[in-house]
């Protein structure tokens, strides 16, 4: 396919997405997917791009340039890159997929609260007035 609108559209329509949910998840608006959808439209900032690749499963480079396979052999759930997944990850990762972006931040933010942090533990602490100092454990 030769025009982004086309290779967008496309992907989005195989995942069974629609235009909303695909902004949605996105944080922009439909009419913004709609435009991206349009010959001729507007194109997504890079990050945009790279975050509908990823939301659709697909190649970024397919997706920007028309090079290449859609969903290569190698580019699968449980691929991302070098990080192979297991199926608990990978079934949190679509669920996280699926969420709407304020989502995403609450969840990403109750995670950080539930992970262990490295002033815990007494190592050193960076960045504040205190840097350099051990945190009593």
């Amino acid at each position: 396919m030769r025009c982004f609108s086309d290779r967008i559209r496309r992907a989005r329509r195989l995942e069974g997405w629609s235009q909303a949910r695909l902004a949605g998840n996105l944080g922009v608006t439909t009419s913004a997917v709609g435009h991206w959808e349009r010959p001729g439209g507007h194109l997504p900032s890079t990050e945009n791009l790279i975050e509908v690749a990823g939301y659709l499963s697909i190649s970024l480079e397919w997706l920007a340039a028309g090079r290449g396979e859609m969903r290569p052999a190698q580019f699968g759930e449980k691929a991302l890159g070098m990080l192979s997944l297991s199926d608990e990850e990978e079934t949190l990762l679509q669920y996280y997929r699926n969420l709407d972006v304020s989502s995403r931040a609450f969840l990403t933010q109750f995670l950080r609260a539930l992970t262990p942090t490295p002033e815990a533990d007494g190592t050193l602490i960076s960045g504040c007035a205190d840097a350099g100092k051990r945190v009593a454990s």
